[in-house]
């Protein structure tokens, strides 16, 4: 059921048949509304989440409540994998930013994607690769400009290429870019 869309991405899209059988009927899926928070910073739940539908948002609170976004997951984005590899806790929350479908998949399955598959270890060392890039230049960008330059940095992130001029189709309102860029509202 699941199987088409799990095919068209690209941390499963070199396994085998039937071992894309197997997951699609192992995993789980579950709708979460908007706002609704999917996984919590600090839990190990044991499972790999795929976003078949919707978006949701990485964030990190500390003591105080005071958060900041790290990331936007689009539709077909995974998470939860790093927590699978290391086996320590969730490093962040992921809270659905509208109604999203979340496909999950235990962790003794993907073990065995990982055991059986070597494209698929592949395309999981990318993802963890990509997102460790992603965090250092986040450190660079937090370190090294000022709050009008991330400000400026996180447009460029939120903006895509339509019909040859940048837009931006997912607005954050201003306390969103705050937590986004580590910086008050204001």
């Amino acid at each position: 059921m699941w199987a088409a869309a799990l095919r068209r991405l690209p941390l499963f899209s070199t396994l085998s048949e039937e071992r894309l059988r197997l997951i699609t009927r192992a995993a789980s899926m579950k709708t979460f509304d908007s706002q609704a928070v999917v996984v919590t910073q600090g839990t190990q739940t044991g499972l790999l989440y795929v976003l078949l539908s919707g978006r949701a948002v990485v964030y990190r609170t500390n003591e105080q409540g005071r958060e900041v976004i790290l990331r936007y997951l689009p539709q077909g984005a995974h998470f939860g994998e790093m927590s699978l590899v290391d086996g320590l806790p969730h490093s962040a929350s992921v809270r659905a930013s509208q109604r999203c479908e979340v496909l999950m998949l235990r962790e003794a399955d993907f073990a065995r994607c990982l055991s059986t598959e070597p494209m698929f270890c592949t395309e999981v060392m990318k993802a963890l690769s990509a997102q460790l890039h992603r965090a250092f230049g986040n450190v660079g960008v937090l370190a090294l400009m000022d709050t009008r330059g991330r400000v400026a940095q996180a447009l460029v992130e939120l903006s895509e290429e339509v019909a040859g001029q940048r837009c931006i189709r997912h607005r954050d309102c201003r306390s969103e870019m705050g937590k986004r860029v580590g910086a008050s509202r204001e």
